[in-house]
């Protein structure tokens, strides 16, 4: 009965590993990079994140320029500081359109603007996420990444009884043929990768779980085109009165309005959330009219679906990660190629291997 059953779960992660392949061998690629993307694209456009500037910040100018140039699209804040000598970066949407803008802190001039579609960063983070094919490729991403969760729970339980032995390295690397390297080679990166990978997995299927339900949601109609926005209020006096009435709150990006009646809605970390919990779960929602503060969301206080949303957004996009972090689970990630190619090298010797036997 457990040979029989053993057989059994061999071949479901067998035929899983070979399902999700090729996408978990782009996946583990375009994840290795995008490891590291905030050191990509500050090393892209460091002459612009940095200038020589000791007035204020000011948001009220920079969102003014915004809005004499770019009249209808969606705005957002998404690298705001209180430091006067940080370039405020926007990011400006359409349909079928990005920005990013960079606009000086102090006299709220446009610096440059970037299409953001033609950036090295988006092209991997499109691919990862959708593989360049929108929602079908959203749907095969999500798909894949069910199979390969499949095929590291079976795969667990298949070397189960020599997980030990490879971590301790009792287990030799046989080299005396290709399938035994192959094999040995898949053993050891699965074992050793195995924690890291199950992580990486998980926190990739919620949130491409969420993003394919919200494309389906949307059942493929075109986004209503978005007004500028416009709001009734200072937005530098309304920062100093979150700083005066939430001290451990600090606001790090903002989302503006779309259409009247939404709020504006400011985002950033909390002091004495855990590290592993994503800032942007934290927010302040202020009227657009009124600039009345509608709430102060802290995730502290948040359901369980939030908080697990929020520890796999941090975690995925290593929102906490320092450079040994960051390098640990590139490596991690460049094993699930390593998996593929000697999961699919192991499959196709043992199907010739089994068609000569039969012949």
């Amino acid at each position: 009965m457990r040979k029989h059953l053993g057989k059994r779960i061999y071949k479901l992660h067998q035929w899983t590993g070979l399902f999700a392949g090729i996408v978990i061998f782009i996946l583990g690629l375009s994840g290795a990079v995008l490891a590291f993307h905030d050191e990509l694209e500050s090393r892209a456009h460091r002459d612009l994140l940095k200038v020589s500037n000791s007035s204020p910040v000011d948001v009220d100018r920079a969102l003014g320029s915004i809005n004499t140039r770019y009249r209808n699209w969606e705005v957002r804040l998404q690298a705001y500081s209180p430091d006067p000598s940080r370039t405020l970066v926007f990011s400006l949407r359409r349909p079928t359109e990005r920005l990013t803008v960079f606009v000086h802190p102090g006299t709220g001039v446009i610096l440059e603007s970037v299409d953001t579609h033609k950036t090295f960063v988006n092209w991997v983070l499109t691919l990862h996420y959708s593989l360049h094919a929108r929602l079908a490729g959203q749907v095969i991403i999500f798909l894949a990444g069910v199979c390969f969760l499949v095929s590291i729970l079976t795969g667990l339980y298949i070397y189960r009884r020599a997980v030990w032995d490879v971590v301790l390295f009792r287990t030799r690397v046989k080299k005396k043929t290709g399938r035994s390297v192959a094999s040995s080679l898949h053993r050891y990166v699965g074992v050793w990768t195995l924690l890291l990978n199950l992580i990486m997995v998980l926190s990739g299927a919620l949130i491409s779980y969420e993003i394919t339900t919200n494309a389906l949601k949307a059942g493929g109609k075109p986004k209503k085109p978005a007004v500028t926005p416009v709001l009734g209020f200072s937005v530098n006096e309304k920062l100093a009165e979150i700083r005066r009435i939430y001290p451990e709150f600090h606001p790090a990006s903002m989302r503006f309005p779309t259409a009247a009646g939404l709020p504006l809605r400011i985002s950033g970390p909390v002091d004495g959330t855990g590290p592993f919990w994503s800032p942007n779960y934290n927010s302040v929602l202020i009227d657009s009219g009124t600039g009345e503060i509608q709430a102060f969301k802290n995730q502290g206080n948040a359901d369980t679906a939030t908080r697990v949303a929020s520890v796999s957004r941090a975690v995925h996009f290593l929102e906490f990660g320092s450079l040994p972090v960051k390098v640990l689970f590139s490596l991690s990630a460049l094993s699930a190629p390593v998996l593929s190619v000697t999961g699919f090298l192991l499959w196709y010797w043992r199907s010739r291997g089994g068609a000569r036997k039969g012949r």
